[in-house]
C-alpha cells in the first residue's frame, strides 16, 4: 500500500515488526520524534503512539512493548 511504503520513507528509526499486527506494521518517529506504530488491516492504516511525560528515557524497544498491544487491540476490533 502506497501509505505504508511513504510512511517507511519519510519517518525517522523505522523499524519492521514481527508481531501479529494486521497486515503489515513499523515502528518509527514521526515528526517532532514522536514514537508511534503505524499498521495496515484491510484497507484501515491506523497509527497508534505514545506520549509519555513521566519516563522521557525510554528506550525504542521498551516503546514497542508498550505499543504492541494496543495496536493488536486495535486490529482485532477492526476485524476485517
Amino acid at each position: 500500500m502506497r501509505l505504508m511504503a511513504s510512511g517507511r520513507k519519510l519517518d525517522d528509526k523505522v523499524t519492521e515488526l514481527s508481531q501479529d499486527i494486521g497486515d503489515d506494521a513499523y515502528f518509527s518517529y514521526t515528526t517532532g520524534d514522536k514514537p508511534e506504530i503505524t499498521m495496515r488491516k484491510g484497507r484501515f492504516v491506523v497509527s497508534v503512539g505514545i506520549y509519555n511525560q513521566s519516563t522521557p528515557d525510554m528506550t525504542d524497544e521498551q516503546l514497542m512493548h508498550v505499543l504492541v498491544p494496543v495496536a493488536q487491540a486495535v486490529a482485532q476490533r477492526i476485524g476485517v
